[in-house]
């Protein structure tokens, strides 16, 4: 997410496998909020000779997000809330070849992934982690030991 104020630049990045958010001021790294820790992140820059303080909050739920931006405690920037389903960058994609999903897993997720008689793929991409879950359906219709399911008429 890239925000404007200012004049200036500030955009948070979320780093691979949850490694902590950069922080960035106008394309340089000023910051890095580690997993875990505050969602608050302080920094000072000099600004026309002053030294200014800017404090960035970033969205725990979806990471990679601006909250909100203050300059000097006064609030320059204040993000509306995340769309329900606002998908998360780094939480979902592919990594040497491997898809990965850290989104908190879901029932129906769990389900689709390891018991979908719709789905003729015997891998799918996990339902949480890295790398494939075996879909049971699939498995057992090949060995035979279920029928394929039968299509509507």
């Amino acid at each position: 997410m890239v925000v404007e104020v200012a004049e200036h630049r500030f955009e948070v990045r979320h780093g691979r496998f949850g490694l902590g958010d950069a922080v960035l001021y106008d394309g340089l790294a000023v910051a890095e909020r580690r997993p875990f820790s505050e969602r608050t992140v302080p920094f000072w820059v000099m600004e026309a000779g002053k030294e200014i303080r800017y404090e960035v909050d970033t969205a725990p739920q979806v990471p990679g997000r601006i909250a909100a931006i203050r300059r000097n405690g006064r609030e320059v920037f204040l993000a509306p809330p995340p769309m329900a389903g606002e998908a998360s960058p780094g939480h979902t994609g592919r990594y040497l070849g491997l898809p990965y999903d850290w989104r908190r897993p879901t029932w129906e997720r769990v389900k689709s992934r390891m018991w979908n008689p719709e789905d003729p793929r015997l891998l799918a991409p996990k339902a949480f982690g890295w790398g494939y879950d075996v879909n049971l359906h699939a498995l057992l219709r090949r060995l035979r030991l279920i029928r394929p399911p039968e299509p509507d008429r």
